[in-house]
């Protein structure tokens, strides 16, 4: 307790702090002003120590592909790129034969836990891929998930899982592997065993989680029915929006029957003769059992007239592009328990649109622009306004511009940018890369997400890593209004009890943090100094749970709640007045 007592004075509670089974102390801070304050101690409960940096935990590692630096040394790139943050420099080989033959990958370990996401080398700008590393095996049980040097097993041979000889000695014909139990050596990738690993580390790098987490993640351990977990409920708060708000009359909301068996054999008699095609396997009918979807939307679906499809527990609505082939196309897929009703568009482009109720009325269009196609901006307006508000327009719209990610601009992203200027429009994208053009080996970003600004706070999009067999990237949208981490207040400081000498030492701020870098970092950089600072030199009040706004709450209500309050004053003086 001393020990925690005296870190907390030199630089406040850090996140975490391990023994190591050398002795020494492995402590993880919370920001850089707390990493700084124990970098500059000398003195642990008035004994010296030394404190410095771990030499793996406070890096990260990237992959560039560059052809024109193939023949540059390793160490005229590190030299080139160690102003950059880069600390080491690493080439892929293949080994072919008994010669190794190098590559135009080179592996990147920068200083900083996090890498960028594109690096300089001289006058071209290299994207920075994770680098995902093969899984560890032990050199001597040939067990994975650590090293020779923590191994406490027996020496096993890699080629036969023998424990009496080493793989240089084995004279034994078929090769066993020791993980999977199959007749290959332990060290073929070809190993079930092998796969599983590598899976495991390519989640962890790219998300940034501990093995343990990744691992319980693709291949969760099945859990045990528990009382605890019958009586668990989650609650549900309906709400409705007044349709005088939207100044659109729409059809009323009905929630689907569920399927029965007579209906499917109707349904089946009724179809018979009529052909059944399946949907181009795209982000509407990517399943994900994490977060269930209760609507999906498709572009580019290539059906015609007389196609028709069944897809379980969803209804579909079809706007089918026309033409001689089978091209263009969107579709929308609503879950049968969710009350919908869709909308009748008056527009020449390839849009549908529903009305759903899930936490409140809300309206999702889905749109798709060709490339080759001109869409005129009027086109576009007459759209917009026959959606009632709120409404979430997604869709593949092929428009570039700077705006959400792109490198240049065409006419269509400046239609786009001017659509969300003139309507006073929300767009969820960031710069995600959404589209892979398989001619050119390139990432483009060109499908949109745009909402309106009252659910905009309360929406956020986020990009799967599989193509699923496509070109375009699916697009998971979330609502997380009624979330529960958005249910508190946030936490404000307590500035009559701050050290201000503290966080005048912490919060420096010197020109080398602002020279020759681009104004939005250097912003980034300063705002990141002070806040630092703060949260280690001014204490934080308690928080306390924020009432929930009622949705269906306006401005009609705000009015009528001032003027009964104004009658009640008025009539509480007029009852003290003698008579």
């Amino acid at each position: 307790f001393a020990i925690e007592k005296a870190l907390q004075g030199i630089g406040g509670s850090p996140k975490s702090v391990k023994k190591l089974k050398s002795g020494d102390l492995l402590i993880e801070t919370s920001s850089a002003i707390q990493t700084k304050s124990f970098l500059l101690a000398k003195t642990l409960l008035n004994n010296p120590v030394k404190i410095t940096l771990h030499r793996t935990l406070n890096s990260s590692r990237g992959v560039i592909s560059e052809p024109q630096l193939l023949h540059s040394p390793e160490s005229e790139i590190l030299e080139g790129l160690s102003s950059q943050g880069v600390i080491g420099v690493r080439r892929i080989n293949i080994k072919r034969g008994a010669s190794f033959i190098a590559t135009k990958h080179i592996v990147l370990t920068f200083n900083t836990t996090q890498f960028p996401s594109h690096i300089k080398t001289g006058y071209l700008r290299c994207k920075v891929r994770p680098y995902i590393s093969n899984p560890i095996r032990c050199y001597n049980c040939q067990r994975f998930g650590h090293s020779k040097a923590a191994c406490r097993g027996k020496q096993t041979c890699s080629r036969c899982a023998s424990v009496d000889h080493i793989a240089s000695d084995c004279n034994s014909i078929e090769p066993r592997c020791i993980n999977c139990d199959q007749p290959h050596p332990a060290d073929s990738k070809d190993c079930p065993q092998w796969k599983k690993e590598k899976q495991i580390q390519e989640l962890r790098t790219k998300k940034n989680i501990s093995y343990f987490e990744a691992k319980n993640t693709l291949f969760p351990q099945q859990s045990t029915n528990s009382y605890t977990k019958a009586v668990q409920s989650s609650g549900f708060q309906s709400t409705q929006t007044d349709e005088k708000i939207t100044k659109v009359v729409v059809p009323p909301l009905v929630k689907l029957k569920p399927v029965t068996v007579r209906s499917l054999r109707a349904q089946k008699a009724s179809s018979a003769e009529k052909p059944n095609v399946s949907l181009p396997k795209d982000q509407s009918l990517h399943k994900n059992e994490k977060s269930s979807k209760s609507e999906k939307w498709q572009q580019e679906t290539y059906l015609k007239h007389h196609d028709k499809i069944q897809i379980k527990h969803y209804n579909i609505l079809n706007n089918i592009h026309n033409g001689d082939r089978a091209s263009g196309g969107v579709s929308l897929l609503i879950s049968n328990d969710v009350p919908s009703a869709p909308l009748e568009l008056n527009s020449s482009l390839q849009a549908i649109a529903v009305r759903i109720h899930l936490h409140s009325l809300i309206t999702v269009c889905n749109l798709y622009t060709p490339s080759n196609q001109h869409v005129a901006q009027s086109e576009l307006n007459n759209l917009i306004h026959q959606l009632p508000t709120p409404f979430v327009l997604i869709g593949d719209l092929n428009g570039h511009n700077p705006i959400w990610g792109g490198p240049d601009t065409n006419s269509r992203g400046l239609q786009i940018e001017k659509l969300i200027t003139d309507f006073n429009l929300c767009l969820l994208n960031s710069d995600q890369e959404t589209y892979f053009h398989q001619p050119t080996g390139t990432f483009h970003s060109i499908d949109l997400a745009i909402c309106s600004p009252v659910i905009f706070p309360f929406f956020d999009l986020t990009i799967d890593n599989d193509l699923h067999n496509s070109d375009n990237f699916p697009l998971i949208l979330n609502d997380n209004r009624y979330h529960t981490s958005i249910s508190w207040q946030p936490p404000k400081y307590a500035f009559a009890k701050a050290d201000w000498t503290k966080f005048a030492l912490l919060a420096t701020i010197t020109s080398d943090m602002v020279k020759n870098i681009p104004i939005d970092e250097a912003i980034q950089n300063i705002t990141k100094i002070i806040n630092d600072a703060a949260e280690t030199s001014i204490p934080k009040k308690n928080t306390s749970r924020k009432k929930q706004s009622k949705p269906w709450w306006n401005q009609d209500c705000q009015q009528a709640s001032k003027r009964q309050k104004r009658l009640g004053i008025s009539l509480g003086d007029t009852l003290q007045q003698p008579t």
